[in-house]
């Protein structure tokens, strides 16, 4: 079969584990965070003052995913968002139950009673109804060659939530540890706006893999993280350097190909 998954050894033991959180929540739709920019259409990673060169694609393994289940990142601006104002949101809440412990003013006690968090409630640039509380999906990730550095974290648009469910059902029905799985992250060149897509191009080897998996279960980067900061919120300047070209299947060992998650998404 062409998608076939060919499982490392060290990996089938998890299969009968049930799949991760993560892996579920994938499927389901410090001062300063690093994290991977999306503007112009362009791959940044950022890390304070430090940033890399722009690229297309990214390859990367996700260790984390926020938030749980269905839930959603909800940020809300009075004015509508502004990409040069680099004011926080009026409203917003890390979890999608509840506004966050910083806003002073929230629109409501609840995310799901809340008038902005409604279809209608705001009117796209095309004309269309939308939700003037704006979703996203957090992925924390670090580059493939360096799964002990510096984890980033990258906010999924709206606009890409399909894909990306469709990303996690395929490595959910393979039963094995998103963690574990080196994902090559890419635009939509076609798109007027950053539309990005998932693709499943190999596995860590054995001694890297269980360092993601352990990663993954401890969450290590947590501890230094303010939620506020992680929020979707305007792009800012900053610079870290990374290697010129990150890991690919070919230089993983039990590397496999995958068919593109365009063809998955396909049958939405």
């Amino acid at each position: 079969m062409a998608n076939e998954v060919v499982v490392p050894d060290y990996l089938k033991k998890f299969m009968d584990q049930g799949t991760s959180k993560d892996t579920d929540s994938m499927a389901s739709a410090s001062v300063s965070v690093p994290r991977i920019s999306l503007k112009g259409k362009k791959f940044q990673f950022i890390n304070g003052d430090d940033e890399s060169k722009k690229t297309e694609d990214i390859h990367v393994i996700i260790l984390g995913v926020d938030p749980e289940g269905g839930r959603m990142i909800k940020t809300f601006y009075m004015n509508g968002y502004n990409p040069t104002d680099t004011s926080p949101p009026d409203c917003s809440s890390s979890n999608g139950v509840s506004p966050d412990a910083w806003v002073t003013n929230p629109v409501a006690q609840s995310c799901a009673t809340c008038d902005k968090n409604r279809f209608g409630s705001a009117t796209s640039p095309s004309g269309k109804k939308t939700k003037a509380c704006r979703d996203a999906k957090r992925l924390w990730v670090t580059p493939a060659d360096n799964v002990e550095g510096t984890v980033f974290g990258l906010n999924v648009p709206v606009t890409s939530l399909k894909a990306m469910a469709e990303y996690g059902k395929e490595i959910r029905g393979a039963g094995i540890p998103l963690s574990a799985v080196i994902t090559r992250i890419y635009m939509d060149e076609e798109s007027e706006f950053p539309q990005i897509h998932f693709q499943r191009v190999g596995f860590l080897n054995e001694e890297t893999g269980l360092k993601a998996i352990e990663r993954n279960e401890s969450r290590d980067w947590m501890s230094s993280i303010n939620l506020r900061a992680a929020l979707p919120a305007p792009e800012s300047s900053g610079r870290q350097a990374l290697p010129d070209r990150a890991v690919t299947a070919d230089t993983i060992e039990g590397a496999v190909s995958s068919k593109s998650v365009d063809d998955v998404a396909k049958d939405w």
